[in-house]
């Protein structure tokens, strides 16, 4: 995990959590990037300046970043995939006990359900075929739906969860039939929330801000 992917941004956006959670009191933090399972970088970040420097610094330990939890040499992670020890190590566990919970509690009280990723068609290949913007949109909502109706289909469960009927009722009392509308208009409170998060942590640069990027531009040139 590095310190500018958005899982710390919507944290530290968020800091009346850790300071509930980890009693943390405010002061400076020093991110230490890696990967949780190996003494390795994590992917091969490279921003460009930012407004408000981060104090990041890569792991060069020689251990994971798990590792170096489990030793007590770094006070917490974060990431978006559960680490192998968790559950393992007595002195480790979730920041909240029952995730699900608090995770399900944040988006009733917000209407927020932070996004996954987003998908890129280079500009030249739009300017030249300006259809291949709706045609891969498409493709992925199909894509999508066909998803959704076999997982919900009945008789036969698609994956080997447990409980997968009630699991699916739930998620459609709360989200609706798609608990991953795609689109910029479906996704706009979360996507102006982010960008939002982004300014005030200055994490935008000064030359290409993500703010001036969607506003100006992806709200006028499309609308779903």
């Amino acid at each position: 995990m590095t310190a500018l992917q958005s899982t710390p941004t919507w944290l530290k956006r968020h800091r009346n959590l850790m300071e509930h959670a980890l009693e943390y009191n405010g002061t400076p933090i020093t991110w230490v990037e890696g990967d949780f399972e190996k003494p390795d970088p994590h992917g091969k970040a490279n921003p460009k300046p930012l407004l408000r420097p981060v104090n990041r610094i890569p792991n060069e330990t020689g251990k994971s970043l798990g590792q170096c939890l489990q030793d007590g040499e770094i006070a917490a992670t974060i990431g978006a995939v559960v680490p192998s020890y968790v559950g393992k190590v007595p002195h480790i566990r979730h920041l909240f006990p029952d995730t699900r919970q608090a995770t399900k509690e944040y988006y009733l009280q917000t209407k927020i359900f932070p996004i996954m990723h987003l998908v890129v068609i280079k500009k030249k290949i739009v300017d030249k075929y300006p259809f291949v913007v709706t045609s891969m949109f498409n493709a992925l909502n199909y894509s999508k739906d066909l998803a959704l109706r076999r997982m919900k289909a009945p008789g036969t469960h698609r994956y080997m969860l447990p409980f997968l009927p009630s699991y699916l009722e739930e998620v459609n009392d709360i989200f609706g039939d798609d608990p991953w509308p795609y689109g910029l208009e479906a996704n706009r409170k979360s996507l102006e929330a982010l960008v939002t998060y982004f300014e005030d942590q200055a994490v935008n640069t000064p030359q290409r801000s993500a703010g001036r990027i969607i506003r100006t531009h992806l709200w006028k040139n499309m609308k779903r």
